[in-house]
């Protein structure tokens, strides 16, 4: 438990220095399934729905995802550097309605997911899908993911592309019926620590990572 804390608290105080180096000011904004996209996003005024608060947030902001279960109708795509994660609680984000899309979009540098299952589309979808923007820059940096649990997907688990400084901590990749459980390509400076991938029917890892 000490070496998981201090892995995120390195991690962030990381992400922190950096904004403070460039004069942002970060804000925690909260989700609850109980809350409304009507309201300010603030602890006591939660959204209710992910797409929402992740398009109202700004860079180096917190998003913190209050137990539940949350329904996802369309993919998620983050593409701005969030913090974004139950952080210790208990979130379940279902993605088996849709079809022919991953249930997670990552596209940009300094994210961070913490604490999350999630299942992903029945068909033709991962349940992660971490990659370049195809309109910004060729590869991305720094990605960090804690306690994720991903079982199911047709076209992998986790999916990780062009991303410099990854770590995968407690992270969790089973029962894909096409692809790999986590698969890694192009990436550099990665770092996995107890993670776990089994029955995925075109392997376990895949790696095709430059350093």
């Amino acid at each position: 438990m000490v070496m998981k804390n201090s892995m995120i608290k390195l991690f962030l105080v990381a992400v922190s220095l950096f904004a403070l180096s460039i004069g942002a000011s970060a804000a925690t904004y909260f989700v609850s399934p109980s809350g409304s996209d009507a309201n300010n996003g603030d602890f006591l005024n939660p959204w209710q729905t992910l797409p929402y608060a992740v398009s109202q947030v700004l860079d180096t902001d917190t998003i913190v995802v209050n137990s539940g279960t949350y329904t996802l109708t369309s993919k998620l795509v983050i593409g701005k550097e969030i913090d974004f994660g139950a952080f210790g609680g208990s979130v379940t984000i279902d993605a088996s309605g849709i079809s022919g899309d991953d249930a997670i979009e990552l596209q940009a540098d300094n994210i961070v997911l913490l604490d999350l299952t999630i299942i992903p589309p029945a068909s033709g979808g991962a349940g992660i899908s971490a990659t370049y923007n195809p309109v910004g820059p060729s590869t991305h940096a720094n990605l960090f993911m804690e306690n994720i649990s991903v079982s199911g997907g047709d076209s992998g688990g986790i999916k990780i592309h062009g991303y410099d400084g990854v770590m995968l901590s407690e992270v969790t990749a089973t029962s894909a019926s096409s692809g790999f459980g986590i698969e890694l390509l192009g990436c550099t400076g990665v770092e996995l620590f107890d993670c776990v991938a089994t029955g995925n029917a075109d392997g376990q890892l895949g790696f095709g990572i430059s350093g």
